[in-house]
């Protein structure tokens, strides 16, 4: 399988040259992205999640996203101190 970091969804593209009304399009073929989506192996909720990013030449791309809102992140609650108490 891909690395998690770097999986970018095939057979979708973005495109923000719309009205000022319309925050942006989707153009999608069909094929190709529907045979990148059956290779993805969901989430535990059963979603595929996508960041819509930018690239540096201002590009649009979607990118596979990982994120699980039950990831703990190390040291996040931190230890009080006596000086943590101090009013001023």
């Amino acid at each position: 399988m891909e690395n998690k970091e770097n999986i970018y969804a095939r057979g979708i593209w973005f495109n923000e040259k719309k009205p000022e009304f319309i925050i942006g399009g989707l153009s999608i073929s069909k094929e190709t992205f529907m045979k990148w989506l059956e290779e993805q192996e969901p989430n535990k909720e059963g979603y595929i999640k996508l960041d819509i990013k930018k690239s540096q030449k201002g590009t649009h791309y979607f990118q596979r996203d990982f994120w699980e809102k039950d990831q703990v992140v190390e040291n996040a609650v931190e230890e009080k101190t006596e000086e943590d108490e101090t009013p001023f």
